[in-house]
């Protein structure tokens, strides 16, 4: 876990594996995750769910 700010609010990253990959994002509040469910952030590398 991790914590960072995106979009200039704090967030908790989960993400492992040997490339580091992001398995999910959680906003402080459940209108920020609505907010965001659709978001990409490019400096992030996530796990592709099948």
């Amino acid at each position: 876990m991790l914590f960072i700010q995106k979009e200039g609010k704090p967030v908790l990253i989960s993400a492992g594996g040997a490339g580091v990959w992001t398995d999910a994002v959680y906003w402080k509040t459940p209108e920020l995750a609505q907010k965001y469910a659709e978001k990409k952030f490019h400096d992030l590398h996530y796990r592709e769910m099948n």
